[in-house]
């Protein structure tokens, strides 16, 4: 594949899911149940709410005073100290002990919110138990998406995020995975290559990253989903089948079965990690909607509920 057809193919999925917003069906964005988000104000440091801790902490800083589980009574806003860069965080109420944490990726061109109200993460968190966080990207390339290369300021900031959360709430450091919607899938592959001693497992949807810079420090668990009516259906094939080569799987699937499935399947990889290939009827380049994106919550929570990091 030429340079320029990787340019093209770069700047069509960041495109692409710009658009996604006004080219999906009304209910992409309102028939997922979700909580109600009431931003709570900025803050620069201390929880909004939530425990006591420091009002700024360096960016690596990754001392945990006692951390508390206190809910955010809705969706909090945050700043990372030292950066003054934001990301939105929803701690539901009735969490014990240490959670698991989920950074939610937006689309190209998508502002987290919108995300946040499409993905319906925020009712299921509710419901499974854990901590979910909705970052923001600072690539100025249809902005707000995300800077893919390799150690880029984005790779730093996820880092951060992390960080920044489990030293006000009480993260399981075993149990954090990241999941992400077209470039923000791209992310979220970019992490599962390079930053795996951090994320324990990862998913995309509709979001394929160019995987010839992936430098895996150990298998990790994988899944990757598209519709057939999406454009970069192709693109998804060849990034499941780069995750299948990333992790040396067995290339036997495993059938699967779900709502509006029209392919399922399982691939078994060594260290007892998995990587999963769901492929939907119909749709477009969005993230899937009624029993359909409830189907796919739930099979990437399956797998991030089953690799922890080892």
């Amino acid at each position: 594949m030429s340079l320029s057809s990787v340019r093209l193919i770069i700047a069509t999925v960041l495109g692409l899911a710009a658009s996604a917003a006004l080219a999906a069906p009304a209910s992409a964005g309102t028939a997922e149940p979700s909580a109600a988000v009431t931003p709570a104000p900025v803050s620069t440091g201390a929880p909004a709410p939530g425990p006591a801790g420091p009002a700024a902490v360096p960016p690596g800083d990754t001392r945990v005073a006692a951390c508390g589980l206190t809910p955010t009574n809705g969706t909090a806003v945050r700043r990372i100290g030292g950066t003054g860069r934001e990301y939105r965080v929803r701690v539901p109420a009735g969490l014990s002990g240490q959670v698991p944490l989920l950074l939610a990726l937006h689309g190209g061109g998508q502002e987290p919110t919108v995300h946040e109200n499409a993905s319906g993460w925020n009712a299921f968190a509710a419901e499974k138990k854990f901590i979910v966080a909705y970052p923001r990207g600072s690539s100025l390339l249809n902005a707000p998406s995300w800077q893919l290369d390799r150690g880029s300021a984005d790779v730093t900031y996820l880092r951060n995020v992390v960080d920044d959360i489990a030293r006000q709430w009480c993260v399981n450091p075993k149990r954090v995975h990241v999941a992400g919607f077209s470039n923000g899938g791209q992310m979220a592959g970019r992490m599962a290559c390079d930053e795996s001693d951090k994320f324990a497992s990862a998913a995309t949807h509709a979001g394929p990253i160019l995987t010839l810079e992936c430098e895996m420090s150990r298998p990790i668990g994988f899944g990757v989903s598209s519709y057939e009516g999406d454009p970069l259906k192709q693109l998804m094939e060849g990034q499941r089948d780069a995750w299948l080569g990333n992790n040396k799987c067995d290339r036997t699937p495993h059938a699967e079965t779900g709502p509006g499935v029209v392919v399922g399947q399982r691939f078994d990889c060594p260290a007892n990690t998995r990587v999963y290939w769901r492929l939907y009827q119909g749709g477009g380049h969005y993230w899937p909607t009624g029993a359909q994106g409830a189907d796919l919550r739930n099979r990437m929570w399956g797998l991030f509920v089953n690799h922890p990091l080892p």
